[in-house]
């Protein structure tokens, strides 16, 4: 009997990859935690860039892109932590985005989730 590819691992809604499809997704991880360092300064500089007022709309919509394509594959790749921060910074804030809330009305909500998936996102650098 063949194992199933994911294996529910209680309540968080993690999955555990057998080890034929996790040797697969070997590459796919390695390139994804190659570009945390960017990603990580690229949040960051986002991050001052709201808070000192420089353009902030802009920075937002780039959170909010970096934070789309984090959440599209960071779960898929065996991260979920990072990608659950990261799909709920698109929601939540690309939804505020849409309707064309300013930045400084969000930020109060977005800076903790931002900075959670940076923290995140660190923890999962390649040493």
């Amino acid at each position: 009997m063949n194992k199933p590819a994911f294996q529910s691992n209680g309540s968080d809604m993690r999955y555990d990859l057998n080890s034929s499809v996790q040797s697969l997704l070997l590459p796919a991880q390695g390139r994804f935690r190659d570009l945390i360092p960017q990603r990580i300064n690229a949040l960051e500089a986002c991050r001052i860039n709201i808070r000192i007022g420089n353009n902030p709309e802009a920075a937002l919509e780039e959170v909010i892109g970096l934070s789309h394509k984090i959440a599209g594959v960071a779960e898929t790749l065996g991260f979920p932590k990072p990608g659950r921060l990261a799909a709920i910074i698109d929601q939540q804030f690309g939804e505020a985005l849409n309707r064309n809330t300013a930045a400084s009305e969000i930020w109060g909500d977005l800076e903790p989730k931002l900075v959670a998936l940076i923290d995140e996102l660190a923890l999962l650098r390649n040493p």
